[in-house]
């Protein structure tokens, strides 16, 4: 089910809007103005149903893919740093500062099923194009392939592995040391 985002949202005084906090002349917010975020959630709701649970709304989970990538973050280290920067905030769509994380981790694998190789090809053109038209150095200059949005999940999977293994290993280490 599509996740819903307020376009219109009313004040809380109990929260704090983040117009009121961040420079608006800032660079991210700067090129959220640039994107033309109507017209990439109309492209990418054909891959929302219209029951179940609502799934985290396309702004916030595509605006967090392309901070990752411009950050060269994984998932959990993304989701972790979110919480301390208005600018994210602000890009991905929030009218209002965030104290929680914005959804788990595991979201960022889930859109990648839910929209396939199509999708990831979409986003692979989207996000090139913004690379370009913005003169984002993302990699050394190197435009993202549909392979390397659709790998990274599997990737980073190996490497949390690699860690937990040699975590293992060191414990095993220092046991054996002590004996």
């Amino acid at each position: 089910m599509k996740g819903k985002t307020e376009s219109n949202p009313q004040l809380n005084i109990y929260l704090v809007p983040l117009v009121n906090v961040i420079n608006m002349k800032h660079a991210l917010v700067d090129l959220s103005h640039k994107i033309d975020w109507t017209s990439i959630e109309k492209e990418f709701m054909v891959y929302y149903s219209g029951t179940g649970r609502p799934a985290v709304p396309v702004r916030k989970i595509i605006g967090s893919i392309l901070l990752k990538r411009i950050y060269n973050l994984s998932d959990e280290a993304f989701i972790a740093r979110w919480i301390e920067n208005p600018y994210w905030q602000y890009f991905c769509g929030e009218t209002y500062f965030q104290f929680t994380k914005p959804f788990d981790h595991s979201e960022f694998g889930h859109f990648r099923k839910r929209v396939g190789r199509e999708g990831i090809e979409k986003l692979a053109t989207l996000f090139s194009d913004i690379f370009e038209k913005e003169s984002l150095n993302i990699r050394h200059g190197r435009k993202l392939t549909p392979e390397q949005l659709l790998m990274e999940q599997h990737v980073q999977v190996k490497s949390l592995w690699l860690m937990k293994v040699v975590g293992h290993a060191h414990n095993l280490k220092s046991i054996l040391i002590k004996k």
